[in-house]
């Protein structure tokens, strides 16, 4: 109330005040404003005296009022889109309105719609809006009715409680109708075989939008011989968009429809549209063609199967047609005959039309000649013609028969001579008689000798000049021979021989043999003479033996030999060396050698003995053999033995295998046996392995043993500095005592080296406060001797607190090269950080088997520190409207907000703005702040008239701090305002932990709330806003203490696990807005944060194809699969097959896949289908290629293609009769096939398809 400064009223003066108001909306609403004041007076004396009330009433004017605007965000009707309808409601009155709602009025829509959806907060203040939504999923009904209308009110309640009502809105989607038709005819069968039946089929598809009813086929062009069954579809003709119906009509094939060679069909489809006239397809036909393969055979016999002179023979030629076509004016035509009279005229019925595998047969006949029999067989061939329906006629392969005859020769030889005596010199004359004993005449009789054992030559046969003999003639014919030398020493001649002739027909013929034998008279005698050229024997030495053999009979001895006797020596005697012609004529002689390396066993026994005989082969009876020759060469024997034992090492290394080896020598003449080693003297610390010695210890002169053992050096040994080993050797002569070698010895030293180290780590490189840092104390033996107590002796060590006890294994012995490791713990301490640094060394110390301990070199770790001092402030206070005489608590919240600790923190006073005098800061007396610490200081001030009118109260301070090294920190400075008007503010950022969309994963999102303003907030929320994402966002997770004092922040989190429909989406989109309330006034909310998530979309397909045949034949069907695979990351829609090449010469089907081919999530499936009839010409390609690819709509982009699948089908040619070529070609193709079968080179093909392209 704002009043004269002088308020002094004499009586019946009067004073006037004034106060202002500003009409708030809840009082339009409340419809009356009551205002009530009194007055005060203070008289003279006594006490106040104080008015009677003095009331003001103030009425509104209540206009309520809403309105409606209804919007659709489509402006075309499309199956399956979602529109969605928004409400925009607008408080039109002067008063507020509560339950603001929608009220759906009429929806010519086929389907249901949703429910609407408004705000939680459904108040509107004047002027006021509220956005309401409702969505519908479009239905085929509705495109066929053309549009879709929808209207709707919307009501609010005003102060008074009676609803207002807005007026209608209406929105209206409308829906463009193209109606269409197609229709696909096909046929299961691609070659007109007479009598099957082929089934057409037609595929009526509706390609429009709307629904066509009584969708029908109706035949076109039929060219076919016979009657086409009726059309046989669904009895539900009614087809949605992209819908087919599959109508079927059979037909079975005519002969005359193979004679033709094709036969045609088309057909049209039709259906009707909600309006118009019935939509009629483009035509689809269906072409069959007929392969005409006409051919002919012929097979011709006989009812004779052997030639009898005067016999008749009748031929029989049955003529069969083995094309696929009717063949007319057939006939037999004879081509070759070999009889020696005439054939009859062939003889066929009059009817000479044959359909396919018809039959026609003929005859002719024949009387047999002499001749014929005389030539072994006759023979008759034929061939068969008809004429096609078009083309030149065809001619069958020749059919031939052949009928034999069968012949009997044969032929005799008696063979005769004129000595019965072998006289040498005297001239033997052979006779032959040689007789035609067959039933034919035989040509070019004569005399083949047989074996002859005569030494000399056998004159040549001599024969009559006329040598052809009928059946029963004979022939003679002679040859003479000079009785030889070698013939008498044979004791026998022998001479056979055989006749032969020439038949008619076939090959000679040969007789038996005839044989003539003369025979002699013999007296064999043989002698042998043994020599050496050697009296003495030496070992190694070549003792040469001559033999002398002598013929002393009166015959020819042959195979004339030795025959070794008795022989002591130990070794082998060479084979002997005699002449290579070893037949000797009676006092004829043979010198024969061998030769024999002398043995040390020869020269261990002292002597050798030989003997050995002579035998022959005289011309007839046993073998000869001589009186037996000897020859006796002696010896002399000197046994001795020696010893050298040797090491592998020269210095002894710990662990190191030494390997002794004992060389044994014989160095007398005779051989030792039992050869050993015997051990001497040994100083190693372990066990020395026993010997290892040849199985054989048997020694000849010169002979060498040599025997091992080894030892492992021990560190004793090492320690000890030496090794010292000795031996002998013995060996027992084949006579008297054994003998011993004088002793053999090794020694191998050691070279002491004793020595440690020591390496020293931390498990960390950074020295953080809290941390335990664990150092590790690796100390190792790096001399060759064992070292006892080996220990770890701390060093110099910087930290600020206390390093732990060492901790080393209880056995602190180190062989060479061991290791021990120690460790010790410390926790890194503020002080270290605020050092910079924690250093700390260590050696190693050790005791060798001698001399005074060794110490390592010392290891040191050093781990830093990297100081990042910082500091802040944030200034507050208590009030946020100044108000006279009330006093102001400021307060300073200053933070360590670096990583070392801050001493001497304290508070600078800036700008005050004040116009009296703000109190010392006062802060707690310990003003040391660790990092993360926070100093709280204070300060106060009361409010002045003079601030009240300045309208505002300002004050910055900033805070500084010492760090460990270095000048003092000074933070930003914090300003704090009071002012007649508060200001609350907020600010919210929000984070996602993920930058990339991966299905299944958990995105965590951080809601940071910071109170920005200069008042205390106190209940803080956050508020999700728009989420993008196709799962449930969790709820929030705040802390329990939400009231934030200037400066303060707030961190809140959700959780939300990635959908496929995120990655497909591309982008996961999320805000946030953060409230609270400040001490006076609405609540606070911020502006959204927003957090967009980009997804890494990875579309991908993969297609296998394969074929249900390896080799496949003409007429099968060859099935093909195509597994399509979603490989990406996204969903992939309209997935289907794009057949590539194929070398078939027929039709492939379309494609045909199961309904999951529309769309495909991430590692889905589908298996399409599609077959393939073999045709004829396909055999000649000798196998069917298929390639195909599989392709998809990804979310966003072009479509994408996968890499192309093959499948490879082998095609066998349709088995005939062979001929020649034919037979290699289809054996080559056949082998082929079954190679590619064999290997597996079925190749998989990748495919898909969708069920309308």
């Amino acid at each position: 109330v704002d009043c004269p400064v002088d308020r002094t009223l004499s009586p019946n003066e009067f004073m006037d005040c004034t106060a202002t108001y500003v009409v708030q909306q809840a009082d339009v609403d409340a419809g009356v404003l009551d205002n009530t004041a009194t007055s005060t007076g203070t008289p003279p004396s006594g006490g106040p005296v104080t008015s009677d009330p003095s009331a003001a009433h103030l009425t509104a004017a209540q206009t309520p009022s809403v309105a409606l605007v209804k919007t659709a965000d489509r402006t075309n009707l499309v199956v399956g889109q979602t529109i969605t309808y928004t409400f925009a409601i607008t408080n039109t009155g002067n008063v507020t309105l509560t339950d603001t709602a929608v009220v759906e009025g009429s929806f010519s829509g086929a389907g249901a719609l949703s429910a609407v959806s408004c705000p939680a907060d459904r108040t509107l203040a004047p002027g006021g809006e509220l956005e309401c939504t409702a969505t519908y999923v479009v239905q085929q009904a509705d495109v066929d009715a053309g549009a879709i209308d929808n209207t709707a009110t919307a009501t609010g309640t005003p102060p008074s409680r009676t609803p207002v009502v807005s007026a209608p809105s209406e929105a209206k989607v409308t829906g463009a109708q193209a109606p269409a038709i197609t229709i696909a005819k096909t046929a299961n069968r691609t070659n007109l075989v007479a009598g099957d039946t082929v089934t057409y089929s037609f595929r009526v598809t509706n390609t429009g939008n709307v629904t066509l009813t009584d969708a029908s086929v109706v035949e076109g062009t039929f060219t076919g011989a016979g009657s086409l069954s009726a059309v046989t579809c669904p009895a539900d003709r009614t087809l949605s968009p992209d819908e087919f119906m599959d109508c079927t009509a059979t037909y079975v094939v005519q002969q005359a429809d193979v004679d033709a060679g094709s036969v045609d069909n088309s057909a049209t489809a039709t259906g009707a549209p909600p309006t118009g006239d019935p939509v009629t397809s483009a035509p689809s036909a269906a072409n069959i063609t007929g392969t005409q393969t006409p051919a002919i055979s012929i097979k011709k016999s006989s009812d004779t199967a052997v030639l009898v002179v005067g016999e008749t023979v009748t031929f029989s030629f049955v003529v069969t047609n083995t094309g696929n076509v009717t063949l007319t004016d057939a006939a037999v035509q004879d081509v070759s005959f070999t009889g020696a009279g005439t054939i009859s005229a062939v003889d066929c019925p009059a009817d000479r039309t044959l359909t396919p595998g018809a039959q026609m047969v003929c005859t002719a006949t024949y009387v047999v000649q002499q001749a014929d029999v005389d030539a072994g067989s006759m023979e008759n061939t034929a061939t068969a013609t008809g004429t096609p329906p078009s083309g030149t006629p065809v001619t069958s392969d020749p059919s031939t028969t052949r009928t034999p005859s069968v012949p009997d020769p044969s032929v005799s030889i008696v063979k005769t001579a004129d000595k019965r005596t072998l006289v040498a010199g005297e001239t033997v004359t052979y006779s032959f008689r040689v007789t035609n004993t067959g039933n034919v005449t035989l040509t070019n009789a004569s005399v083949v000798e047989g074996t002859f054992s005569g030494a000399g030559a056998l004159s040549a046969v001599d024969c009559p000049v006329d040598r052809t003999l009928s059946p029963n003639e004979f022939m003679d014919c002679t040859a003479t021979y000079v009785v030889q030398q070698a013939d008498v020493d044979a004791g026998r001649i022998t001479n056979s021989a055989t006749s032969t002739g020439t038949p008619p027909t076939g090959d000679p013929v040969v007789s038996g043999p005839s044989e003539v034998s003369i025979t002699a008279t013999q007296s064999p005698a043989i002698t042998i003479v043994k020599s050496a050229d050697k009296t003495q024997l030496v070992a190694g030495e070549t003792v040469t033996y001559t033999f002398l053999v002598t013929n002393t009979g009166n015959v020819t001895l042959t195979d004339a030999s030795v025959v070794e006797g008795e022989f002591t020596g130990a070794g082998a005697l060479s084979a002997l060396d005699c002449p290579t012609d070893r037949t000797l004529a009676p006092g004829g002689e043979l010198e024969c050698t061998a030769t024999y390396v002398v043995q040390q066993a020869d020269v261990d026994a002292g002597a050798v003995d030989n003997s050995a005989t002579a035998t022959g082969n005289p011309p007839t009876g046993d073998p000869v053999v001589s009186e037996p020759s000897e020859v006796n060469i002696a010896a002399t024997q000197s046994p001795a033995i020696t010893i050298v034992k040797s090491a592998d090492k020269t210095q002894l290394v710990l662990g190191e295998t030494v390997t002794y080896t004992f060389l044994v020598t014989n160095t007398g003449n005779v051989t030792l046996t039992d050869a050993s080693v015997v051990e001497g003297t040994f100083t190693g610390a372990g066990a020395l392995s026993a010997l290892d010695c040849p199985a054989n210890r048997t020694l000849a002169p010169g002979g060498e043993l040599e025997c091992t053992a080894t030892y492992v050096v021990q560190q004793a040994d090492v320690d000890a500095g030496a090794v010292d080993n000795s031996a002998t050797a013995t060996g027992t002569p084949p006579t008297g005592d054994p003998v011993v070698s004088e002793p053999s010895e090794v020694s191998i030293a050691a070279t002491q080296s004793p020595a440690i180290t020591i390496v020293k780590s931390a498990d960390k490189t950074q020295l953080v406060a809290g941390e335990t840092v664990t150092y590790t104390f690796l100390v190792t033996n790096t001399g060759n001797v064992t070292l006892t107590d080996a220990s770890v002796v701390e060093g110099t060590f910087t930290g600020a607190g206390a390093l732990s006890a060492l901790d080393c294994p209880t056995d602190r012995t180190l062989a060479p090269g061991g290791e021990l490791e120690c460790t010790a713990t410390y926790v890194v301490q503020q002080a270290d950080v605020d050092a910079g640094a924690v250093d700390n060394s260590a050696t190693a110390t050790g005791n060798p088997p001698t001399g005074g301990p060794v110490v390592s070199a010392p290891s040191a770790v050093n781990i830093a520190a990297t100081q990042s001092p910082a500091i802040t402030i944030v200034k507050s206070s208590d009030k946020a409207q100044l108000v006279l005489g009330e006093t102001i608590t400021y307060s300073f919240v200053v933070t360590n907000a670096g990583n070392v600790t801050l001493s001497d923190v304290e508070i600078a006073e800036g700008e005050f703005t004040g116009a009296g005098d703000i109190s010392a800061v006062e802060c707690p007396a310990d003003r040391t702040l660790a990092p993360g610490a926070q100093l709280i200081c204070t300060a106060t001030y009361v409010v002045q008239q003079a601030d009240v009118d300045a309208g505002r109260v300002a004050n910055t301070a900033t805070a500084t701090g010492t760090p460990p090294g270095g000048d003092p920190i000074e933070s930003d400075p914090s300003t704090t305002t009071s002012d007649a008007t508060p200001a609350p503010a907020l600010a919210i950022v929000k984070t996602a932990d993920k930058t990339d969309l991966v299905v299944g994963e958990t995105v965590t999102y951080t809601f940071t709330v910071t109170n920005t303003g200069n008042v205390t907030m106190s209940a803080v929320a956050v508020a999700e806003g728009d989420f993008s994402g196709a799962g449930e966002l969790s709820a929030l997770d705040c802390p329990d203490a939400r009231t934030l004092i200037p400066g303060q922040q707030l961190v809140c989190t959700a959780t939300y696990t990635v959908q496929q429909a995120d990655v497909d989406a591309g982008a996961l989109e999320n805000s946030a807005t953060a409230s609270g309330t400040p001490p006076t006034g609405e609540p606070v909310v911020t502006d959204p944060s927003r957090v967009v998530i980009e997804g890494s979309q990875n579309p991908a397909l993969s297609l296998v194809k394969v074929a249900d045949k390896q080799v496949a034949r003409e007429g099968d069907t060859v099935t093909y699969t195509f597994t399509v695979t979603n490989t990406g990351n996204v969903t992939v829609a309209d997935v289907a097959i794009a057949e590539g090449a194929f070398t078939g010469t027929g039709a492939l089907s379309t494609p045909v896949c199961a309904d999951g081919g529309r769309s495909l999530a991430p590692g889905e499936k589908v298996v399409c289908t599609a077959t393939y009839v073999v045709q004829k010409a396909d055999e000649k390609k000798g196998s069917l290629e298929n390639t195909a690819t599989a392709t998809g709509t990804p979310p966003s982009g072009p479509k994408i293609v996968s890499d192309p699948s093959t499948a490879k089908t082998g095609v066998l040619a349709v088995a005939l009769p062979p001929t020649g070529g034919e037979l290699a070609v289809g054996a080559l193709t056949f082998s082929v096939l079954l190679m590619l079968a064999g290997a597996g080179l079925v190749a998989r093909t990748r495919s898909r398809r969708s069920r309308t392209a």
